[in-house]
């Protein structure tokens, strides 16, 4: 960009907000001291309604107006290792709004009850998390959390482990990448490449 629309363009933006300064007295000598809030409830996010920020397990710190680089929303397939060798599916939908992301899971190999249940967690950057709880009659995997990292093409992968008595871990991986929360033409002039992402 040129010096002079550089100028036109401050000019055009910094004006009336210095003229609303001066109008109503706001400004660095008429702030107040700010006072941490202290939680008086099981609320520990920034949407209240639960111990989960109203949303789910692993979801305490998201918000869905963040800005975020990398979108996942729609259908998948987590391939992940048990056991070192042994090679699984799920299926997934993921519903990413800012940093919150729901969706479900289906395990085909849930031998009694509802094979698709809720998932919750957030993406944050180039980090995902999620979290799938086992509800089933004689179930010993407990929680499985799913830990990983968004690559520079938008590969994701990580490691997972669960609460369980049976206690396995392993890694795993999304059949398709993650897109770009920013359209093409976005990406040009914002260097920071974060756009809003609703499902």
């Amino acid at each position: 960009m040129r010096f002079g629309a550089r100028m036109m363009l401050l000019a055009c933006c910094a004006g009336p907000a210095v003229a609303a300064m001066l109008v109503t007295g706001s400004g660095s000598a008429n702030a107040a001291p700010l006072t941490p809030g202290v939680s008086s409830g099981p609320s520990f996010g920034p949407h209240g309604g639960g111990p989960w920020g109203g949303h789910g397990p692993g979801q305490r710190n998201c918000d869905r107006r963040q800005l975020e680089r990398w979108d996942v929303n729609g259908n998948n397939v987590v391939e992940y290792v048990f056991g070192g060798t042994h090679n699984f599916t799920y299926a997934m939908t993921f519903q990413q709004n800012g940093s919150c992301l729901t969706g479900t899971l289906t395990d085909n190999n849930i031998p009694n009850g509802p094979k698709t249940g809720p998932i919750f967690g957030t993406v944050n950057q180039n980090q995902i998390t999620f979290s799938y709880r086992y509800t089933f009659a004689g179930e010993n995997q407990g929680t499985r959390t799913f830990t990983g990292a968004i690559g520079r093409s938008g590969a994701v992968n990580g490691t997972w482990t669960e609460t369980g008595t049976e206690g396995a871990s392993g890694t795993w991986s999304l059949e398709y990448k993650a897109r770009q929360a920013c359209p093409p033409h976005v990406l040009r002039w914002q260097p920071w490449r974060e756009c809003p992402v609703h499902s």
